[in-house]
């Protein structure tokens, strides 16, 4: 086996997923076929679960070495997807040094979810995407939040390195955009950021390498364009961006290969109020959600993965503001959004890739204002964070997987809209901007626990409230 420990740090995984069976105890594990054919070289880690990954013949003979050691159970589906069932005997008590061949060694601590490298500290595999709102996380996990500050540039904050090691200063990246850039990770590891600039001209930017803070840019992709990019990534590993042109039209752009140049591709759907969200099924096929003039949500999605599109399909009504995609943790597709009597709604799959339900209604006082934002904890609760008109961040959470919801209050006094995500050590970590306009963060305090912190201050001048 080969660990290259520096891909090894940022798992690059598009939509496998874990849960834990509360019957049983025994932890599924779940490796679809986009993760399967498209990651090579790249150290896999789902949920405690270590398989290096290559072409998938290796990638098969590896996890199925590994099931015969430990006593795993793993089949392989037609589909080319791998599903392993784990015991509790098993997972709970997967701890201790492992060798790779190389020099490294790797320690599982039976947490799922949570991995430690030798020389590069604890990492999480259970973040399911590599694309972000305006928070990004860098190949080695460090998170940084991209805002836009004097002159309409884009300026960025980085952790120096794993969580409660401090932040580096504030550095600017140009850009003279009018939007917060929408940021996601290359296949390669380094960050892209696409946003509407002056003028309404679509602009890219990305790292000069992974982890750096010297960004090459800006790039006009084309014009014209108002609103917030939704960017993922194709089965292929290509990115993939949508945003909304001045007419109403949800336009779609795309690496012509990966880490490649990107080609506009033209209309995908028409006609939006809101920015678009998109988000990949579990066989990699991209799905593309938005909130037209009537407040109906309608959907396209890739007919076959990396391939065509569906004609557009009705979803429900009635939404406000722009939705927000996310995966529940078996792998169905959510959207959540703002209704028009001011609580949070979400619709989902009823299976991975499957139909969907209609709306569930989950509350919030009636005086909800941002977009939301949903993020899974590690234990697979998703968590979904919103500021409400009293300039309190607030937050609903799964109080099991697929279970019930409880409502929190994260504190004041911030605006916007905020992101969340997740840190090597597996706490989740919100952002906002606050009524001084400087940026401001708190965590977890613990990995999928509270309570969570007070608001502390990262600085800067934010000009353009994300």
């Amino acid at each position: 086996m080969v660990l290259d420990a520096q891909a090894a740090t940022r798992p690059m995984l598009a939509c496998s997923y874990s849960t834990v069976d509360p019957a049983t105890n025994n932890l599924f594990l779940y490796i679809c076929p986009r993760d399967v054919e498209g990651i090579t070289g790249v150290l896999l880690i789902i949920a405690g679960a270590l398989m290096l990954t290559g072409p998938v013949g290796v990638l098969v003979g590896t996890v199925l070495a590994i099931g015969v050691v430990i006593g795993r159970w793993i089949m392989t589906n037609n589909d080319g997807s791998i599903s392993l069932i784990v015991p509790p005997g098993v997972w709970q008590t997967l701890s201790g040094w492992f060798y790779y061949g190389t020099g490294q060694y790797v320690l599982v601590n039976g947490n799922p979810c949570q991995v430690y490298y030798e020389n590069y500290g604890w990492f999480q595999g259970c973040q399911l995407s590599d694309t972000f709102n305006w928070v990004a996380v860098n190949f080695d996990g460090r998170l940084e939040p991209v805002v836009i500050g004097g002159g309409n540039n884009a300026y960025s904050r980085a952790q120096a390195c794993n969580p409660d090691c401090g932040w580096y200063g504030w550095t600017g990246h140009g850009g003279f955009l009018t939007q917060r850039p929408t940021l996601a990770s290359d296949v390669n590891g380094e960050l892209n950021a696409i946003g509407v600039g002056s003028g309404g001209n679509l602009r890219e930017a990305y790292q000069s390498s992974r982890g750096s803070s010297y960004w090459y840019g800006w790039y006009t992709l084309g014009c014209c364009f108002t609103g917030h990019v939704a960017m993922d990534r194709n089965a292929d590993g290509r990115l993939e961006a949508v945003v909304r042109n001045g007419n109403g039209y949800i336009d779609q752009f795309y690496e012509t290969s990966q880490n490649g140049l990107w080609n506009g591709y033209g209309h995908l759907m028409c006609c939006f109020a809101s920015s678009p969200t998109i988000e990949s099924n579990t066989d990699g096929r991209l799905e593309v959600f938005a909130i037209d003039n009537y407040k109906n949500l309608f959907h396209v999605w890739q007919t076959a993965p990396n391939g065509g599109w569906s004609s557009l399909s009705y979803l429900g009504c009635c939404l406000i503001g722009n939705p927000q995609a996310s995966r529940f943790a078996d792998g169905s597709l959510a959207v959540f959004g703002i209704g028009t009597d001011r609580n949070l709604y979400y619709m989902r799959q009823t299976s991975p890739g499957g139909g969907w339900t209609g709306w569930t209604g989950l509350g919030g006082g009636g005086n909800l204002m941002s977009d939301p934002v949903a993020r899974l904890n590690v234990d697979g609760r998703l968590e979904v964070f919103v500021i409400d008109s009293n300039n309190h961040l607030r937050d609903v959470w799964e109080n099991s997987p697929n279970g019930s919801w409880s409502w929190g209050d994260l504190g004041c006094c911030v605006k916007g809209n905020p992101d969340v995500q997740m840190n090597v050590n597996g706490k989740l970590e919100a952002f906002a901007v606050g009524m001084d306009n400087a940026l401001y963060h708190k965590w977890q305090n613990g990995p999928g626990q509270g309570p969570w912190g007070g608001w502390a201050a990262l600085g800067g001048v934010v000009t353009v409230t994300p």
